[in-house]
């Protein structure tokens, strides 16, 4: 889902150019089709995926650059709901050298509104207490 945001243009959003992150202003376009396409539907084709991990490999690179400028150890927490991990070919391609911990969840220890219960919670802290020791 991040990624898909990531790429959306319906309002201010960074954009990787040149090798530097540059902060763009929303579309001007109200053309209700291209916001379907463009911000509302969930696919991504191979050419925005690939838009999409590079971005945001260089937004979290550029997150842990600001935090350890100011004396903080950054530390990526990416919570998993499927065993098999569909998702890892996306976490390692932008967090590639960047400290982070994958947390596997039960589903069973989700809200209904997506985020963890409070025992999910506790076990993702735990998850990032240990990495960070």
């Amino acid at each position: 889902m991040q990624l898909h945001r990531n790429v959306q243009d319906d309002r201010p959003h960074l954009v990787f150019r040149g090798g530097e992150l540059v902060l763009e202003p929303a579309s001007a376009s109200r053309l209700r089709l291209r916001e379907i396409f463009v911000n509302q539907l969930p696919y991504l084709s191979e050419a925005r995926l690939s838009r999409s991990l590079e971005l945001t490999r260089a937004i979290l690179r550029e997150t842990a650059r600001e935090a350890q400028a100011r004396g903080a150890r950054p530390l990526f927490v990416v919570p998993s709901f499927d065993a098999s991990r569909p998702e890892a070919f996306a976490v390692e391609t932008v967090l590639e050298g960047l400290p982070h911990v994958v947390v596997d969840l039960d589903r069973s220890r989700l809200l209904p509104d997506g985020h963890p219960d409070p025992r999910g919670a506790q076990q993702i802290a735990d998850a990032a207490a240990e990495a960070l020791r």
